[in-house]
């Protein structure tokens, strides 16, 4: 059995892997050396990460939103019995 001392066919197999999972895609422009394809994948995940962060942050607000708006409602009922119980 030959071991081989080269990273590459391991560097090949990450990026491969991060380029599918991240839906980044293969494209025309590839990277070619170790260098290369480190950064290409650290850029993949950074940038997933950024996008993940991103669209929580607006579902958070979206939902913190709605929260609000039914505890407006809940305060505009209550009040709206309080007038009707007092001053009929």
């Amino acid at each position: 059995m030959i071991l081989s001392t080269s990273l590459i066919p391991y560097l090949d197999c990450i990026y491969w892997v991060t380029a599918t999972m991240t839906s980044t895609g293969y494209g025309d422009i590839k990277p070619l050396t170790q260098s290369e394809m480190i950064y290409s994948c650290f850029v993949a995940i950074l940038g997933k990460i950024v996008i993940g962060y991103m669209l929580g942050t607006v579902a958070a607000t979206l939902a913190n939103d709605e929260s609000l708006k039914v505890w407006y409602e809940q305060r505009v009922a209550v009040s709206v019995y309080k007038s009707r119980l007092f001053f009929s």
